[in-house]
């Protein structure tokens, strides 16, 4: 294969890698960035409006605020914004789009350091191709580097590749030039990647046990290391803050490197880490006094210790974990899905064979010993298995291993063609049609009850974009900039950068005071009112988030259990917040939709003028059926999957199969305003307004208010030549609502009313009466 050629099959491998990122992403189903994403989203936001990012920051973590610089790595919001500011004069593309768009034009530019990574490593071009096609279209990669999501990680997967091309490079020829790009590559890391000193550890080993590495490049390498790690050490504001310079990586590549010149001096009956690791213990203990007073953040190392220490799940018992990993280990790092599993290792058994066997003859050629791919196969998998975050980590690590099956592949044609192109034909049906009915993995995965389209864990189920109204409501409502509002750190992220409110918590910030604080603040809801009172009034609260999560998440990514609980009850302010918002004396309800409720901080009884409730917050359903908390959410995603089915079935114009819908949701909540709307609107359409008027009157009875049951009771008597009794309910709507489409709508049936003209009912009708307005719900 041509130079040229392999040119442009990469460029449209990259060509391939966006498109089908960009493809896989869905506005409507992710509106909005959330927790750690979206504080990452804010930090570039303020580096494209000021070009850099604020000393304090006092609209997050109030009422002391933080210092954005000191606090995490910034280098991916950096290069973000700057590249938003130098585009921004040609183009009018939205901040958020824009971001999205440059994630996945980052994270695709994998296809060519991967490439470039294999080509070095087998000296084969076809391999290297391959490598780089498995980067470009395995579906767990394409869904985390689409752009729903704003990780550190899925981006620094180029960074660490780039970084192992130099390394790789260096006993080739040009070992100084290698060894500076090495060495930048490695600063470029830490700026960009809060495990980056982690990684350098395990490569600076790596460097020095490798076999058959002249003495002068190893030592030239891991100088280059050292080097890098000090560096960034003294100038990266988030090393400085934690005094990095004088922590245990940096000491671990420094006893790496001085092993390195002077280790042939000492005895050999001691392996070469063992002194590595000493000089490591008396560097870190010798500088500990100096060191502790650096900021305190979770070290990676300690994160993947309780990883592995934890293979199975977290632990029942939140105390087992301290607070700082517990804001950590969310389900952002969850273990992946058992589909994601299985769609991301399928198409590399196939490879296993003719993999093994393209490894045996590198054995010969380079001199490799078994235990290296065997260690890297071990670690990819395993990275793989604890945290979703390293499928790009795990891909960086197999491709290179299952790509050797295409090594001296002309000479074995027969025996490697099948299974290489069963695994490519695999990827590429499901990357170009992950659900379709032709996708043999889709199949096979719904039939072993895996399914790719049903969220892990406790997942939202309501009826619109719930963030969407949250958002437009604080803006609309809660008009005040100085407002803080207190809520979970995934949603104070929400309100924090797209509703532009001062929030008490923020997520991606991994101190001690950070982490201590929302595992206090989230602790509250399940005190007692006073108590989540009193910390509101301390700290200048002027409003409260609930989220349903809070009571009825039982899983160990909950907000109870980053609070540190195992259990609620009824005495707590959630439990009073999600079924009695009525009896609070200090929090008063002014906003809710399926899965949230806000309430501004009060220091009296304020009346509740709310009187129609979400299925969700309807205390009877939970008492009529005697659920437990998990129990209760799965009858109420039952009651709306209903109610939807329903709504879908009167989108294609068929009222009298949308009924049942109805009815098997109002049989279960009774008082589900929407669907008992839903059933009204059905024989409305039908021509049964007798039905229809019964319906709306059942709304009117415990809602008085709600201006669509209202004017169609209204139009139902008027069709069957009860105008009078019309009168009174039109007369309701100018006092239930301000809407000007809505009182104009009625202004023009009570005047027909009022001429005595009959009203003729049209019969059943194909278009949905649910276009006028419902008013407040």
């Amino acid at each position: 294969m041509t130079r040229a050629g392999v040119k442009i099959i990469l460029v449209l491998l990259y060509i391939a890698a966006v498109w089908l990122r960009l493809n896989s992403l869905s506005d409507i189903v992710y509106p909005y960035y959330k927790g750690v994403s979206a504080t990452n989203y804010r930090q570039t936001l303020q580096v494209i409006e000021d070009g850099t990012l604020p000393e304090i920051d006092q609209r997050a973590a109030w009422p002391d605020g933080f210092e954005p610089s000191r606090v995490k790595p910034n280098g991916v919001e950096y290069l973000a914004g700057f590249v938003f500011r130098f585009a921004a004069p040609f183009t009018d593309m939205p901040e958020q789009r824009f971001v999205r768009r440059f994630i996945v034009l980052l994270s695709s530019l994998s296809v060519f350091t991967i490439y470039g990574l294999v080509r070095r490593l087998w000296s084969c071009q076809a391999a290297a191709v391959f490598a780089a096609f498995l980067t470009t279209a395995t579906v767990p990669l394409i869904q985390l580097t689409n752009g729903s999501q704003y990780l550190h990680a899925p981006i620094a997967v180029v960074l660490v590749s780039l970084h192992l091309i130099f390394v790789l490079a260096a006993p080739r020829g040009r070992v100084v030039l290698n060894t500076l790009l090495a060495a930048l590559t490695a600063v470029a890391l830490l700026a960009a990647w809060d495990s980056a000193a982690l990684y350098l550890v395990v490569v600076s080993c790596a460097i020095l046990l490798f076999p058959r590495l002249a003495n002068s490049v190893r030592a030239r390498l891991l100088v280059g290391q050292l080097t890098a790690i000090m560096a960034a050490g003294l100038i990266l504001p988030h090393l400085q803050a934690r005094r990095f310079i004088l922590d245990w990586p940096t000491f671990w590549v420094l006893s790496t490197t001085l092993y390195a010149f002077f280790g042939h001096r000492l005895p050999r009956k001691v392996p070469g880490l063992a002194y590595v690791a000493g000089g490591t213990v008396i560097l870190t203990f010798t500088a500990k006094s100096i060191q502790s007073g650096g900021l305190d953040v979770l070290s990676s190392l300690d994160y993947w210790y309780h990883r592995v220490r934890y293979l199975t799940g977290k632990p029942d018992d939140p105390s087992l974990l301290s607070a700082m990993l517990r804001n950590v280990w969310t389900h952002d790092h969850s273990y992946p899905r058992a589909y994601t599993v299985f769609a991301f290792f399928l198409p590399l058994l196939f490879m296993a064979v003719p993999a093994l066997a393209g490894l045996r003859e590198l054995r010969g050629k380079i001199r490799f010993a078994w235990s290296i791919p065997s260690l890297v196969v071990g670690i990819g998998i395993l990275v793989m298995l604890l945290d979703r975050q390293a499928i790009p980590f795990a891909g960086l690590l197999l491709f290179p291993i299952v790509s050797a099956a295409l090594f001296s592949f002309r000479a074995h044609i027969r025996t490697r063609l099948a299974p290489v192109a069963i695994a490519a034909l695999l990827v590429a049906i499901n990357a170009w049609a992950p659900t379709g009915p032709a996708n043999p993995m889709f199949r096979i995965g719904s039939a072993l009850g895996m399914s790719p389209t049903v969220p892990d864990g406790f997942h939202w189920v309501s009826l619109g974009n719930a963030d969407a109204g949250l958002i437009r409501h604080v803006l609309t409502r809660t008009s005040a900039r100085h407002d803080v509002v207190l809520a979970t750190p995934e949603q104070s992220s929400l309100i924090n950068t797209f509703a532009g409110r001062i929030t008490v918590l923020v997520p991606g910030v991994h101190t001690r005071a950070m982490t201590d604080r929302a595992t206090t603040a989230l602790g509250l809801f399940y005190s007692s009112e006073d108590e989540l009172h009193k910390f509101c009034a301390d700290n200048g609260v002027t409003y409260v988030l609930y989220s349903i999560d809070m009571l009825l998440d039982t899983s160990r990514y909950s907000p109870l259990y980053l609070a540190g609980r195992t259990s609620t009850d009824e005495t707590s302010v959630a439990y009073t917040m999600h079924f009695a918002p009525e009896t609070l004396r200090h929090f008063h309800l002014v906003f809710e939709n399926d899965n949230y409720r806000l309430f501004r901080v009060t220091g009296q009884v304020q009346p509740l003028f709310i009187t129609d409730h979400p299925p969700v917050y309807q205390p009877r359903i939970l008492r009529d059926h005697g659920d437990d908390f998990e129990s209760f959410y799965a009858r109420i995603v039952d009651i709306l999957l209903a109610y939807q089915s329903g709504v879908d079935e009167q989108s294609r114009g068929n009222d009298q199969g949308a009924i049942p819908r109805f009815r098997y949701s109002l049989d279960r909540a009774p008082l589900f305003t929407r669907a008992r709307l839903g059933e009204g609107d059905s024989h409305f359409r039908l021509g049964d307004y007798e039905s229809a008027l019964d319906s709306y009157r059942r709304v009117i009875s415990y809602a008085p208010d709600n201006t669509h049951a209202l004017y169609y009771a209204a139009l139902c008597l008027a069709y069957l030549g009860r105008g009078e009794e019309a009168m009174p309910l039109i007369d309701l709507i100018f006092s239930a609502t301000g809407d000007r489409d809505t009182r104009l709508q009625a202004s023009e049936l009570k005047a027909i009313l009022e001429s005595g003209q009959p009203l003729v009912a049209p019969g059943p009708q194909k278009q949905n009466p649910r276009e006028t307005p419902r008013g407040e719900q």
